[in-house]
């Protein structure tokens, strides 16, 4: 019914970032070697045939901006969601990954900020299904920045760093469920914005994502070094249809960054200068 009145078919022959939340086609096919990135949270692809030889990109929940008159680095990006609905699903290569944290730099002044955390992600779990817990940051004196769940915490150098970003978790019993939820939440979104028809209860589009990374927090003094920011969490696709042809898909959480990149020279040194010894 979604399908029924929607474009014959829609081709991303180049490179393309796509801001539409929700993309129905009867035929959706993305060309070999072509890139599409999205530009939301999450991309829906509803169609009666998908064929992905591309890859589709997707960035989640933001990390904790940046202080860097502190000294501080920000945390990295959350990766996003792709929801695929088709009759027929070529998965092609669907990178949902998360972006490393900021290294921290030279702080320009020391005030304590107050530490927020990285952006909230969200996922659709199967019962017994959990979200793994970010990395914790590692700061001086003991003081560092908390996991959240999916999202890391940042360094610190004297002040608190920012937490990993935490996560909501949707648990279903079966997987079942789980596409029927997501389905349902197209089929409203489409009465509303094509059909124009507000149903009496509304399921909301489930815009899976993954946590922002948590930052490093500011130096205690002018001209000291902050803390490197927390990695972004990686975040969830989902795939469903009568007919799916495998494909790739990458959900990996991303690393964390150093207080400030010229720290990793005197390491490396030191460790060239232990193989010689």
């Amino acid at each position: 019914m979604v399908t029924y009145n929607a474009p014959t078919s829609v081709t991303f022959s180049t490179n393309t970032v796509i801001s539409t939340t929700v993309l129905i086609a009867q035929n959706i096919t993305i060309s070999s070697g072509v890139t599409v990135t999205c530009g939301t949270t999450t991309c829906f692809f509803v169609a009666q045939v998908f064929n992905n030889q591309g890859t589709i990109v997707a960035y989640g929940a933001p990390g904790e901006p940046s202080n860097y008159a502190s000294g501080g680095g920000g945390g990295g990006t959350g990766g996003g969601g792709v929801v695929v609905i088709a009759y027929t699903a070529a998965v092609g290569t669907i990178n949902v990954n998360g972006s490393p944290g900021q290294p921290g730099v030279t702080a320009t002044g020391a005030s304590l900020v107050s530490p927020a955390i990285g952006g909230t992600g969200l996922f659709l779990l199967l019962s017994g299904m959990s979200v793994p817990e970010g990395g914790t940051g590692v700061g001086a004196a003991g003081v560092s920045g908390p996991a959240g769940y999916n999202g890391g915490g940042g360094g610190a150098n004297a002040f608190e760093a920012a937490q990993g970003g935490v996560s909501v978790v949707y648990s279903f019993s079966n997987g079942n469920d789980l596409v029927t939820y997501v389905i349902q939440g197209v089929g409203d979104w489409w009465l509303s914005n094509v059909v124009g028809k507000a149903p009496p209860a509304v399921t909301p589009l489930p815009m899976v994502r993954g946590a922002g990374g948590g930052g490093g927090e500011g130096a205690n003094a002018t001209g000291a070094i902050g803390g490197g920011g927390g990695g972004g969490g990686g975040g969830e696709a989902v795939i469903y249809g009568y007919n799916v042809v495998a494909g790739t898909i990458d959900a990996m959480g991303a690393l964390g960054a150093l207080a400030a990149a010229l720290e990793a020279v005197p390491l490396a040194l030191a460790a060239e200068a232990a193989e010689e010894a």
